[in-house]
C-alpha cells in the first residue's frame, strides 16, 4: 500500500504546473541579477504617422539606466533579508555584448527578450495637438508585462499683451529777442516738451505644443520602476 502511495505522489508532482511550465521560483526570480533591454521609442504623430526621434531615445536611455529606484523595490522584496544583485541595462548600441547574447532581430524586442533572457523596456509617444503622452512598459524575460507608467504633456494657452505706447518730444519753441539791458538780440527758447500717446487692443492669444520635456520622462521612469509590485515574482 504504501508502494502505491509513494508513485501517487510522485505522479501528482510530475504534474504540478510549476513544473511542467517550467516557472522558476518567486525566490530565484528576486535573487537574480537582471538584465533590462531599452527599446527604441515609437512615436506615433497627430496625422497617424509612426517613427522615432533620435533625441527622444537618447533621453530615455540616460533616464531608464538610473535604477537605484527599481533596485530600492528589490531590497524591500527581500527585506528582512538583503538584495545582494546587479541590474545591467542595455540598448541598441550595447545588447550584443550581453553574455550568452544570441543574434536576433530587435525590431521585435519582446521576442528577443525572451530569446536573450532579459526584461524589456518599451516606449511609446503619442504627439497629439492639445496633449502628447509618454507610456512605458516593462516586460519581463518570458513575456509578461511586470509595470507600466504613463504621464501626460499638456499644451498651454498663453495671452500676450497687445499695446503699444508711442513719445513724441518738440524741440522747443524759440523766438528772437532783444536783451532789454544791453540791446543785443539773442534766441530765447521754452522747455521741450513730450506728448505720450498709449494704444491698447485685444489680447492675442498664442497656442504653445504640447512638448515632452526631460521632466517628463524623469516621471514616467520613476513610476515605472516605483510601481513594479511583488507579484512580479509569479509571472
Amino acid at each position: 500500500m504504501l508502494k502505491y502511495l509513494v508513485t501517487a505522489c510522485a505522479f501528482m508532482l510530475a504534474m504540478s504546473p510549476n513544473t511542467s511550465a517550467g516557472i522558476p521560483s518567486p525566490e530565484s526570480v528576486l535573487h537574480s541579477d537582471k538584465s533590462i533591454y531599452i527599446d527604441i521609442t515609437e512615436v506615433y504623430g497627430p496625422d497617424g504617422t509612426r517613427g522615432t526621434s533620435h533625441d527622444l531615445n537618447i533621453l530615455i536611455s540616460q533616464q531608464a539606466t538610473r535604477t537605484y529606484s527599481l533596485a530600492s523595490r528589490f531590497h524591500s522584496f527581500s527585506a528582512p533579508g538583503t538584495w545582494r544583485h546587479i541590474i545591467r541595462t542595455y540598448d541598441r548600441h550595447n545588447i550584443r555584448y550581453k553574455p550568452g547574447y544570441k543574434k536576433c532581430n530587435y525590431h521585435d524586442a519582446l521576442r528577443c527578450g525572451i530569446i536573450n533572457k532579459h526584461w524589456t523596456l518599451l516606449s511609446h509617444v503619442t504627439v497629439g495637438t492639445r496633449y502628447s503622452t509618454v507610456t512605458m512598459a516593462l516586460y519581463n524575460e518570458r513575456g509578461q508585462l511586470i509595470t507600466s507608467s504613463q504621464k501626460t504633456a499638456w499644451g498651454h494657452v498663453r495671452w500676450s499683451p497687445n499695446w503699444k505706447k508711442t513719445e513724441t518730444k518738440d524741440s522747443g519753441n524759440c523766438v528772437d529777442v532783444l536783451d532789454p539791458t544791453t540791446g543785443i538780440p539773442y534766441q530765447r527758447c521754452s522747455t521741450p516738451k513730450t506728448t505720450s500717446v498709449y494704444e491698447e487692443w485685444p489680447p492675442e492669444m498664442k497656442e504653445l505644443p504640447p512638448l515632452v520635456t526631460p521632466a517628463h520622462i524623469h516621471q514616467v521612469v520613476a513610476g515605472l520602476y516605483l510601481g513594479l509590485t511583488k507579484d512580479f515574482m509569479r509571472k
